[in-house]
């Protein structure tokens, strides 16, 4: 029977609210307590009418995610746009290659200098630095998971890393000398340790008893006149920028004319500041790039480190040189002309330059040139021997060892080890430590015969690969000019074709002739992947070794 009056309503119904807490109870009570006081949940407060606000924002437009994605960098500013443009350029260019990013990194010191009263500001200071923080993350996450995952760094890398450490470009070898064989002038260098008497003990024994009719020992070789640095700068200028055959303009040299040209831009640019601040920085900082390309060039000899050749620096040097011209021209006009009441004068006067210089070099001839003819980097048999791998094996069950040019052709279907590489694992040679192990269940092996001069002839170009080039110390550094151009190609691949000797000679069926013409060959191992061969054998030319050639297999 139901109660009817309020005290025994409020006894029998709410009394039972006012008892105490069970053990469990209590204890999910002070944990609530103490998650209620945290530094997070308190954030989660405070951001949940903002994320709430969001998803009624996008639940009331459905826009698309691309199209909220665009209307949000609508919304940035065009400071922080530019400095978004910034970041994903610069992260592009360390992904490329190291050398477009020390062009770039030329180029935002130029920038910084002109603009050092604003960029070092603190308001500007962080922000740049934190795209460039954002840019160097998004381009070298990828890079650092692969290289923690047994990837090697690119060859460029490891180069730019030696610049940095201050040993780049160190050599063993001292000044070349010329040693005269039969009446034939071969240059030659001394390694550390290494005498005279020893270089032609080891040749008469390679040539052979009989062979050898005279050697008339170490001549020194000529020495070329030493140029002051401005001479110096001029002829790398001619023979790496501009035809030195090209007359240049109204007596002058086309390297003088830059010269000045840079000059001027520099004193314009500073000039046109009192006019207009941001539109002279600008100017200024476009010559100064262009300024520190051109010391680039000579940087090795004033004792800093040789950030580019001068084959490479060039190519930016170009692309700096028409802004710089054009802008270098601009600032003239506008400093003569800028005024309020002259500025239809001025664009007429811009015009009228624009036309009179495409007429001059019209007229001058300058916009035809003979077409640069250059041997061909790589020989038929080896573009040959490449697609009927690529077409014939499975990917990534091969590995070739080749120079660095079939690299991008292989790169999405099997393995590329440098010729280089492979030649170095197995210096100083030692049967119990030396390896060489190639993981693939075939490899191959390009040799070229006759080396080709790869864009840079030598006093024994088209000679075929001999043990007196085998004889020779491989090249050092890590640049193509330093291990695959001009003679030293011809030494690393002779001491590549007597391996290949020496290893099927003693392995006569573990390799065969893949592919062979008169001036290159490929040969081809199959290895049982779960037991691979170890490559590195002493094949006689080894800088130091012992005599054991036995070759081991990995365990597994």
């Amino acid at each position: 029977e139901l109660p009817n009056d309020w005290a025994s309503i409020t006894q029998e119904v709410l009394a039972p609210k006012q008892r105490e807490l069970t053990e469990d109870e209590r204890i999910r009570y002070e944990r609530m307590k103490r998650w209620h006081g945290t530094f997070i949940y308190k954030l989660y407060l405070k951001m949940k009418p903002k994320m709430q606000k969001a998803k009624d924002w996008v639940d009331r437009r459905k826009v698309h995610p691309i199209q909220r994605f665009v209307a949000w960098c609508k919304s940035m500013s065009a400071s922080t746009q530019n400095l978004l443009l910034f970041a994903m350029a610069f992260s592009m260019t360390i992904s490329a290659h190291f050398y477009v990013t020390i062009a770039a990194g030329i180029g935002c010191v130029g920038l910084a200098l002109a603009f050092f009263i604003r960029f070092f500001r603190w308001k500007y200071l962080k922000s740049v630095l934190l795209s460039l923080l954002v840019s160097l993350m998004f381009a070298l996450y990828p890079m650092v998971i692969a290289y923690i995952g047994g990837t090697p760094l690119q060859g460029s890398m490891y180069w730019a890393m030696s610049v940095m450490r201050g040993d780049e470009g160190e050599d063993e070898r001292v000044t070349s000398q010329t040693l005269v064989i039969n009446g034939m002038s071969i240059a030659y260098s001394l390694g550390e340790g290494q005498t005279e008497a020893d270089v032609i003990a080891m040749l008469e024994k390679a040539l052979g008893e009989g062979e050898v009719e005279n050697i008339e020992g170490f001549q020194p070789a000529e020495e070329e006149e030493e140029l002051g640095r401005v001479d110096k700068l001029k002829g790398i200028m001619d023979d790496y920028v501009f035809n030195e055959d090209m007359p240049g303009l109204f007596g002058f040299s086309y390297v003088e004319i830059i010269f000045a040209l840079i000059a001027a831009g520099l004193v314009l640019g500073l000039l046109a500041c009192f006019k207009d601040s941001v539109y002279g920085r600008s100017v200024f900082a476009m010559a100064l790039y262009a300024a520190f390309l051109v010391a680039v060039f000579i940087m090795g000899d004033f004792g800093l480190p040789q950030l580019m050749d001068e084959s490479r620096n060039r190519e930016f040097f170009a692309y700096s040189l028409a802004v710089c011209v054009g802008l270098g021209v601009d600032a003239a006009v506008y400093l003569l002309l800028g005024w309020r009441k002259t500025r239809l004068l001025m664009q007429g006067a811009s015009l009228a330059l624009l036309a009179g210089t495409g007429f001059l070099l019209y007229t001058e001839n300058q916009l035809k040139w003979d077409p640069m003819t250059v041997d061909s980097l790589q020989t038929n048999g080896a573009m040959v021997t490449t697609l009927s791998i690529m077409d014939e094996y499975p990917d990534f069950h091969w590995t070739i060892v080749t120079p660095n040019d079939e690299i991008r052709m292989v790169e999405e279907h099997g393995r590329h080890t440098e010729t280089i590489t492979f030649l170095r694992s197995m210096e100083d040679f030692d049967a119990n430590s030396s390896e060489m192990f190639l993981p693939t269940d075939y490899v191959f092996f390009y040799i070229e015969k006759i080396p080709k001069d790869y864009d840079e002839p030598y006093e024994g170009s088209g000679q075929s690969v001999s043990e007196i080039g085998a004889s020779r110390s491989l090249p050092k550094g890590n640049r193509v000019s330093e291990v695959y151009s001009g003679e030293a190609r011809w030494i690393t691949m002779s001491h590549m074709y007597y391996w290949a000797q020496k290893f099927m000679e003693l392995f006569p069926n573990e390799m065969e002739v893949l592919y062979e013409d008169d001036e290159f060959v490929s040969y081809k191992v199959k290895q049982n992947p779960y037991s691979l061969y170890n490559f590195a054998i002493n094949y006689g030319y080894n800088a130091k070794s012992s005599t054991d050639h036995r070759r081991r297999r990995s365990e597994g």
